[in-house]
């Protein structure tokens, strides 16, 4: 199997299960964990709707890293 399939399934599936909680407004304001910028902060309701949108954002990029990695399965061996 291809490494680079690998690597890229890897991190889609990372992306998308960091995605799940901040899209169902699950994490609360904290200084680990979601979108922290300046107005996410200003309050806990900017907290979640900020949070919300950054989810749905990364989740739209792990499903298009699965798309390559899906892709990358049919390349073959002289074009890694």
């Amino acid at each position: 199997m291809n490494p680079v399939v690998f690597v890229h399934s890897s991190a889609a599936l990372l992306a998308i299960v960091l995605a799940v909680p901040p899209m169902r407004r699950k994490v609360g304001m904290n200084m680990w964990y979601g979108v922290r910028i300046r107005a996410s902060f200003a309050s806990e309701k900017e907290w979640l709707r900020i949070n919300e949108y950054g989810g749905r954002q990364l989740l739209l990029w792990g499903l298009v890293l699965a798309g390559t990695a899906t892709v990358g399965m049919f390349v073959g061996r002289e074009h890694w």
